[in-house]
């Protein structure tokens, strides 16, 4: 039988070791031998990554639970000028009404004086902080157990997450060769985790399947791209508003409206984050909808307690 082809990871240890234990784990590489070309040495533990709650099940999938490590958890990620943006959402509904309604009436009426953040859900979503020297070398262990081998050189199909390096023509782009972002440890991984699952949901089963393939992997970047652009000019406060996208102005009128997040395909944010980037840039919304002018005082002043008490799990 001929030999395949290699598939090669080119970037950073630490991103290119996680596409490589991802790939190795989820893609079907029907043989073909896995290898990373490191661009840089592996880094110290003086900067910390955060594992967000989706990468957390990632991670226990390859074989790496990251509360086995020496990880510390957390339940938000810091911005750029210090703002805290939840991995849990906010309270819970009542009656159908969103909780983010409920503490608008009782801010207007009841003189709610406690930020939404005070509100946060009760649930068991897990995140955490890990130094990056120890998680590139648990990724590293982790891959190379399965087969991955480290090379000099790239060959074969190249997958490319080095964004201080020119890449191939034909290589595959993910993380922060895809998007461009600012300098965030933590949004950084956050795309290459978004985009190697996009990666591996769009591999191609076959030869025939490649240029529809890599159509739909462009399209869901794309869509990732501009999610990641709005929350950073948002976070770094850098545009203007005129000079925000469309999906943006449309999210923060419908923000400032009715106090929701205008759902887009493959955002890579949860909505209590985007809530809570729109508040720290002094966005609050102009009311309470509708359908919370159902709910008597008693009834909001008592939910809202309880959830600042952690009392509802779910209603």
């Amino acid at each position: 039988m001929a030999r395949q082809d290699p598939v090669t990871i080119v970037g950073p240890p630490l991103d290119a070791w996680l596409t490589a234990a991802m790939l190795a784990r989820f893609a079907p590489l029907a043989g073909a031998p896995l290898q990373v070309l490191e661009t840089t040495p592996i880094a110290g533990d003086n900067e910390q990554v955060i594992l967000r709650p989706e990468m957390v099940r990632t991670h226990v999938s390859i074989g790496l639970n990251p509360a086995r490590l020496v990880a510390r958890p957390v339940q938000a990620w810091t911005g750029p000028q210090g703002q805290s943006l939840p991995f849990k959402g906010f309270g819970q509904p009542l009656k159908g009404v969103s909780f983010v309604s409920i503490w608008l009436r009782a801010r207007e009426e009841l003189g709610e004086q406690r930020p939404l953040a005070s509100f946060s859900a009760a649930d068991d979503t897990r995140a955490f902080a890990i130094e990056a020297g120890r998680y590139a070398q648990a990724l590293k262990a982790i891959a190379t157990e399965v087969g991955v081998t480290r090379c000099e050189q790239a060959s074969g199909l190249i997958v490319h997450s080095d964004s201080d390096v020119a890449a191939a023509n034909s290589a595959s782009l993910i993380g922060a060769a895809a998007i461009s972002l600012k300098p965030s440890m933590t949004m950084r991984l956050h795309a290459l985790h978004q985009t190697v699952l996009a990666l591996i949901e769009c591999w191609p089963w076959r030869d025939s399947d490649r240029d529809l393939a890599a159509r739909e992997y462009n399209r869901r970047v794309t869509a990732m791209r501009s999610s990641m652009s709005d929350m950073q000019s948002i976070l770094w406060n850098d545009e203007r508003p005129h000079e925000r996208s469309s999906n943006l102005r449309h999210r923060i009128a419908v923000w400032q409206k009715v106090g929701r997040i205008a759902p887009m395909d493959d955002d890579p944010f949860q909505p209590q984050e985007w809530m809570a980037a729109f508040l720290h840039a002094g966005s609050v919304p102009s009311g309470a909808g509708r359908l919370a002018k159902s709910l008597t005082h008693a009834e909001i002043s008592a939910h809202t307690q309880a959830c600042a008490l952690k009392e509802v799990a779910n209603v």
